[in-house]
């Protein structure tokens, strides 16, 4: 989609509740009714003045694009919106216009190509937000490819092509060996491809001061021994969400030259059933010398980021977050509208939770109590990879189980297994991966 101040097109007209006599009979002034006259103009309602917020003009945006993405090339939008408020309606407007259909033999365009927003900051706003909203189709593409095509190997190559302002560093099977990556070797074992960690670095500062970002990379999931079932196992192929949230993370501050270090690990593994993957009762010796006797090999994203976690502490870092789809709990919990988030300082999250009321990412936090570090306490070994029975708290347990290899780093923890995937078209998303947390955690970024 591009940005043309000098074309010409069909053009909108804004009400708020109140309509204009000659437009009563088209429209009737609630929040999102809009009419297409066509060839002329499309009318487009914001109800009530005081009820707008950020969300409902990215929606908004979104019905404008979806109103007219197949009857209009280009289309001029005036509105009676402050400048902040445009900024939102045209975020929704250009996340809307993802489509995936490399797979499709007949491959439909949208017609709607270019606009304008008229307002003071457009062009600056739109070079902005086409950055942000690029890296967030970028994890919508990784995830809505087939199992056969992304896997560690080539998740790895992806991320070397694609960042070239970045450092990266690919640690494969015999170094993560010597490195003592037990859970990270464990969990690929059984796999035709082998396993990897990621290594990428932004560093615009001299400083070493920075923040470590840690993203879970299954690239299949069928659950190991503890076979997932059907219903379940279709679309394991979202579980590189965390990797691909945190790929593109550092592309986009590369790219919009953020002044924060930031370095990212990214385990890459694929959880198969085969004669030589791990086994119910293994028990695990880890990067920081623990051990973790696996209760479920479907518990396996807490194995490979618990020694990505390891990695990251050693450096150092202000602190560490990590986006994972980690538990199935997330979802009984919070549904798929909001991310779960599980932290050792309570000021961190009051900071993103600040932030994801402006972008429309909803969080939510849980608790994390000495009961829950119990519960993953092993009998056999340090500590188990499942806390209690029957999944009770299962967020909470699997982050419990986490937190014992960052020490006393400040971090924060996102189960975005919920939030990643969406299930249907609507709004400014379409059916398949979303891209979530990407843009709170950029702007999150910024404001630290």
């Amino acid at each position: 989609m591009k940005l043309n101040k000098n074309i010409t097109g069909i053009k909108t007209r804004f009400f708020y509740d109140k309509v204009d006599k000659e437009y009563k009979d088209l429209v009737d002034g609630k929040y999102g009714t809009l009419k297409l006259i066509p060839n002329k103009e499309l009318l487009v309602c914001l109800g009530k003045k005081s009820e707008l917020n950020n969300e409902k003009l990215r929606k908004l945006g979104s019905s404008i694009y979806n109103s007219l993405k197949d009857a209009e090339k280009s289309v001029i939008i005036k509105t009676p919106l402050k400048d902040e408020e445009n900024y939102f309606l045209m975020e929704g407007l250009l996340l809307s216009t993802y489509e995936f259909n490399k797979y499709k033999s007949e491959k439909k365009k949208a017609k709607l190509i270019e606009f304008y927003l008229d307002y003071k900051n457009a062009e600056k706003d739109f070079k902005k937000l086409s950055i942000i909203v690029k890296n967030v189709f970028i994890v919508r593409d990784l995830i809505n490819e087939p199992p056969s095509v992304i896997n560690p190997k080539t998740f790895a190559d992806i991320a070397k092509k694609l960042g070239k302002e970045l450092k990266i560093t690919v640690i494969g099977k015999k170094e993560l060996e010597k490195k003592g990556a037990g859970g990270i070797i464990a969990v690929g074992q059984g796999a035709r491809h082998e396993p990897r960690l990621l290594k990428l670095e932004y560093t615009p500062l001299k400083k070493k001061e920075h923040i470590a970002i840690v993203g879970k990379g299954v690239t299949f999931d069928s659950g190991g021994y503890n076979l997932k079932p059907t219903g379940y196992i279709e679309d394991m192929k979202m579980d590189m969400g965390g990797a691909a949230t945190t790929l593109s993370i550092m592309l986009a501050a590369s790219e919009l030259k953020v002044k924060k270090n930031l370095i990212a690990y990214i385990p890459l593994v694929e959880n198969m059933v085969s004669s030589t993957s791990y086994y119910p009762g293994d028990i695990i010796k880890m990067a920081n010398g623990k051990t973790v006797e696996i209760a479920n090999t479907d518990a396996e994203g807490r194995m490979i980021l618990s020694d990505a976690l390891f990695f990251a502490q050693k450096e150092k870092p202000e602190l560490i977050l990590d986006f994972a789809t980690l538990t199935g709990a997330v979802i009984t919990a919070l549904g798929h509208n909001i991310t779960a988030v599980v932290t050792n300082k309570d000021e961190l999250y009051s900071d993103i939770f600040k932030v994801s009321k402006n972008t429309g990412e909803k969080v939510w936090q849980l608790p994390l109590y000495e009961e829950h570090e119990e519960s993953v306490k092993g009998e056999l070994a340090d500590f188990k990879n499942l806390g209690w029975a029957k999944g009770a708290a299962g967020t909470i347990t699997a982050a419990a189980l986490l937190k014992q290899f960052v020490n006393d780093t400040p971090w924060m923890h996102f189960d975005i297994a919920g939030t990643a995937y969406s299930y249907e078209n609507k709004d400014y998303f379409k059916k398949g991966g979303t891209g979530t947390m990407v843009r709170t955690v950029l702007e999150w970024i910024n404001s630290k």
